[in-house]
Order: C-alpha cells, then sequence, then structure tokens
C-alpha cells in the first residue's frame, strides 16, 4: 500500500455525487481526503459535487467528509471542507454527506414484502432439517444450503474465507 497514489481527486472536478462502498483499513490511503474537498471548494465557483454516499461509514476513514455516522431518521449533513464542521440537514456550503451506517439493513415495504413471500415457500424445508447433522449431510436445498454462514460454530466452506477478517484470526 506504500507504492500506491490514489488519483481519484483529479475526477471529482467533473461529478455530481459519489457513491463510497470500498473495503478500507487505515493502512490504505484514503479515497477522498478533506484537503481534496477543501480545494475542489476553495474556487470561485461553485462545485459540481453535491453529495458523497458513503455506504462504508469508516468515520474519519476512506472518505474524510464522514465525520461521523448519520440514522435513517437523520440521513443527512452537510460537510463545510473550509471548517471541517458539519452541519444537519442538506443546506449550508460543502457536501452532503450520507452515512446511514445501517443503510445494507434498511428496506423498503415493498422489498420486504417481496423477500418475505419469496422466504416463505423455504420455511416448511427449514423447519425439517435436522441441523445437528454435520454440515456435509444437512438436507437443504442449493439455495438454502449456500446462505448458510455459519453452522455448529464454525464458518461454512464457501465461507471460511472470512476466517482472515475475524478477531483472532484463523478457526481452522
Amino acid at each position: 500500500s506504500d507504492l500506491y497514489r490514489p488519483k481519484f481527486a483529479g475526477h471529482l472536478p467533473d461529478l455530481t455525487c459519489v457513491m463510497n462502498c470500498i473495503y478500507w483499513e487505515p493502512k490504505y490511503p484514503r479515497f477522498v481526503t478533506a484537503r481534496d474537498l477543501e480545494a475542489l471548494f476553495a474556487g470561485n465557483a461553485e462545485p459540481r459535487l453535491r453529495i458523497i454516499g458513503d455506504i462504508s461509514c469508516d468515520v474519519r476513514g476512506s472518505v474524510e467528509a464522514t465525520v461521523r455516522t448519520t440514522t435513517p431518521e437523520n440521513p443527512f449533513f452537510v460537510f463545510d471542507p473550509a471548517t471541517g464542521e458539519a452541519a444537519d440537514g442538506v443546506e449550508g456550503p460543502g457536501v452532503v454527506v450520507l452515512a446511514v451506517d445501517n443503510l445494507p439493513c434498511e428496506l423498503p415495504r415493498e422489498s420486504s414484502a417481496d423477500f418475505s413471500k419469496t422466504l416463505r415457500d423455504f420455511v416448511p424445508e427449514l423447519a425439517a432439517a435436522d441441523f445437528t447433522a454435520e454440515f456435509d449431510r444437512l438436507a437443504l436445498s442449493g439455495p438454502l444450503k449456500k446462505a448458510v454462514v455459519v453452522h455448529k460454530g464454525a464458518l461454512t466452506p464457501d465461507y471460511r474465507y472470512l476466517e482472515k477478517h475475524l478477531e483472532g484470526g484463523s478457526n481452522a
């Protein structure tokens, strides 16, 4: 990561909206820095950039304008690059930031109804399954078996790659 030099800032003047959905760790360079935004907003003309949707929600992480997370009830704040301050809402100098940290969990009523209608067909199979059996002998259809992330306290084969992200290292 020491050899990586980000070039995204050069694209900011051409964008109206940025959706940040990347995995980020402090060892990596930031995707959008406070300095990038300060330079963008320091000019005489009002920049095109209006909103940053930060789905990753790493506070002061890959998008430094994400100075805090928001909630579904109060989803936006305006980050002022000149001061580094954030003000609730969508009015004021700077860029609007959406940083609802559980946004991927939020389902509109129509999506929830459709999801539950689809899931309903799997309920009898789930209720009849013997989860005391070993995973390779677990009697579930393909879609359900692929959806099982953890079985009997251990990651299933399709999800063992997650071990490197778990605290304490590998469970293998």
